[in-house]
């Protein structure tokens, strides 16, 4: 974490109930915080922490409760300066509110395109929102689309070989212009090779790379000044595109956005994990 100065890591609790001592040293004095979207699942419950009900979902694909809890990550690495923060926060606020006035039909219009593929491509910060994408597309749709995510540099490395005329590119663009310089050129890249179905990019301005905005089919751009918010806070914003995306996709799929799995596959907390006690592990 750059604001804190320390080594800091995001650990699955699957990852952390199955393998804990992988991520623990006795000799490191650790703070955990944890992120428990529904509260009472199996890992999370044997990880650390029970949310109270009221807190918790009632829809199987996590919306809300995502970006609340990237805000919360947000102003934790911030909690010395929060009187500071608000401004900040109401400017992210406004991104948001643009994004569902100003472009959620035209978000339903593309839910309304035959793709059966999507990318989502983040760098930095972006990369965890380009992961919470692509995972949304695929629980609202119930797999009848099959997500996949990258960082801008990654995607030139293979991943680009999922590309074909039934595919859905989300570019997640930085506001920082050296980052710029290396989503630009994969835009260029693009030309290349196979080409996808419908290009969306997601800018801070329009005047920040005039050039990649019109190579896109769709550029939702969030402020028409030439404002500048710290990309921690875009990247909350930044996951709505995916989740009115996924929500459209659905009803277009015929399918319950709340609750869109059909064969009950998945489910808002998982079930018929069996949590063990760490004595039956071999610690040697």
């Amino acid at each position: 974490m750059k604001r804190w100065g320390v080594s800091t890591r995001a650990i699955a609790t699957t990852d952390l109930v199955t393998h804990p001592a992988d991520y623990f040293n006795k000799q490191e004095k650790i703070l955990l915080i944890s992120f428990a979207r529904s509260g009472n699942s199996p890992e999370s419950c044997a990880a650390v922490v029970c949310l109270p009900e009221n807190s918790n979902d009632r829809s199987l694909a996590m919306t809300s409760s995502y970006t609340g809890m990237m805000l919360a990550g947000v102003l934790i690495s911030r909690i010395h300066s929060l009187k500071e923060e608000k401004q900040r926060v109401l400017k992210m606020i406004s991104y948001g509110n643009r994004i569902l006035t100003d472009y959620a039909w035209s978000l339903k219009e593309v839910a309304g395109i035959a793709f059966s593929r999507a990318v989502f491509l983040g760098s930095g910060p972006q990369w965890g929102t380009a992961n919470e994408s692509n995972l949304k597309l695929q629980e609202l749709t119930d797999g009848n689309v099959v997500s996949k995510m990258d960082t801008f540099l990654g995607f030139r490395h293979g991943p680009k070989a999922v590309v074909n005329s039934e595919t859905l590119v989300v570019n997640l663009f930085s506001n920082h212009p050296y980052a710029l310089c290396y989503e630009r050129d994969l835009v260029t890249g693009m030309k290349r090779g196979k080409q996808c179905l419908y290009r969306i990019g997601i800018f801070e301005t329009k005047d920040i790379e005039e050039f990649i905005v019109e190579k896109m089919d769709l550029s939702i751009v969030l402020s028409e000044n030439q404002g500048h918010l710290d990309e921690e806070y875009l990247s909350i914003c930044n996951v709505l595109p995916a989740q009115l995306l996924g929500f459209f996709k659905s009803l277009d799929l015929g399918l319950s956005p709340d609750n869109p799995s059909k064969s009950g596959a998945i489910s808002r907390v998982v079930k018929g994990v069996k949590i063990y006690p760490y004595e039956l592990c071999d610690q040697n």
